[in-house]
């Protein structure tokens, strides 16, 4: 088994260079680092982890990667593993309520941890276009991994990207985003599938029919049932 020692090094709060280290050993075959305590943390992912500190009278998440090295201090309540070079982020709120955010691997929050409703983003980022889908009090919008913006927090919902289109729901009707957050089909219908190919299948008055991604209707709304 092969391990390699780290040790720790102590820098004053007031030196404005220079990182902390947890001291350890780090396992690259198993993949854990054991502190000097016997304490293990074994949940690493593109060489980084989330590890508990005791902060002010309660344990609180931060990261280190293999070398033991602090990238980020521990200040959240929960830290999911890094996918896609982001890891969730959880603060509580109150005492029932976690808010959620995003940080990158640096360390950076890309999003801070202020909203109610996050993605299940480690699995769906990966059918999902590389975007967040967060919200507050039941509305919804999208950034992307740098935190750009690219649609308000409006939505009831927001789907899966399919044939490059996200169903999104606004007021109780079915409309379409594309991967940059654009609305290029309005929500007007009463019920939309997902995209197959070049059209869609919607209703409208009571009646399906199929339209593109221009929101043209190529098969008339004159169906009482249909299907994709």
């Amino acid at each position: 088994m092969k391990t390699t020692t780290f040790f720790l090094f102590l820098v004053s709060a007031t030196i404005g260079f220079g990182q902390n280290y947890l001291e350890g050993t780090y396992d690259s075959q198993e993949e854990v680092f054991t502190q000097s305590n016997g304490t293990k943390i074994n949940n690493f992912r593109h060489g980084l982890s989330p590890y508990s500190g005791y902060v002010e009278g309660d344990y609180l998440y931060g990261v280190i990667d293999t070398t033991g090295r602090i990238v980020v201090e521990p200040q959240y309540y929960e830290i999911e593993g890094f996918g896609g070079g982001l890891s969730r982020v959880t603060q509580k709120a109150e005492p029932w309520e976690i808010t959620y955010g995003f940080i990158d691997t640096s360390g950076k929050e890309i999003l801070p941890p202020i909203y109610t409703d996050a993605d299940d983003w480690f699995y769906r980022s990966m059918r999902f276009a590389d975007l967040l889908v967060v919200g507050i009090d039941g509305k919804y919008g999208v950034f992307d991994y740098s935190g750009k913006k690219l649609t308000p927090l409006k939505y009831q919902s927001i789907w899966d990207f399919h044939h490059g289109y996200a169903r999104v729901y606004l007021n109780g009707k079915s409309g379409f985003i594309d991967k940059e957050g654009n609305e290029v089909i309005s929500c007007i219908y009463e019920e939309a599938k997902d995209f197959s190919g070049d059209k869609v299948l919607v209703k409208k008055n009571g009646k399906y029919g199929w339209i593109n991604a221009e929101g043209k209707t190529v098969i008339p709304f004159e169906y009482e049932s249909a299907s994709n």
